[in-house]
């Protein structure tokens, strides 16, 4: 299945409900705290721990609607087995990449 890097239904939702300082906000904060999260699932000793980071990054994506990373972490938040396969985590660096270029794209044209 190919999901998309940005989900803009989840985008209007979050400028309907606050406009364009809470984009504003979220993306910061997903700027400021997803790479470290993405550190930190890098690093886990075990499946807790990388489910851990994982869902604190699904809750930022989600609501800014990176649709890709969300999917990402659903797959650690659903994983039974450890060790993860560490593609994974370069597939949500990329995730986060294009999908944080893509809200700057989008946050200009408003």
């Amino acid at each position: 299945m190919n999901i998309p890097d940005l989900d803009p239904k989840a985008l209007q939702r979050l400028m309907k409900v606050g406009g364009k300082k809470q984009l504003d906000t979220e993306t910061q904060l997903i700027k400021d705290d997803g790479s470290m999260r993405l550190k930190e699932w890098a690093a886990a000793g075990d499946l807790r721990e990388a489910q851990a980071a994982a869902r604190a990054l699904k809750a930022s994506a989600a609501k800014l609607g990176l649709a890709a990373l969300e999917d990402l972490c659903d797959q650690v938040l659903e994983a039974e087995a450890w060790p993860l396969d560490p593609a994974m985590v370069e597939s949500a660096r990329g995730a986060l990449q294009r999908g944080l270029k893509l809200l700057d794209q989008q946050r200009s044209l408003l």
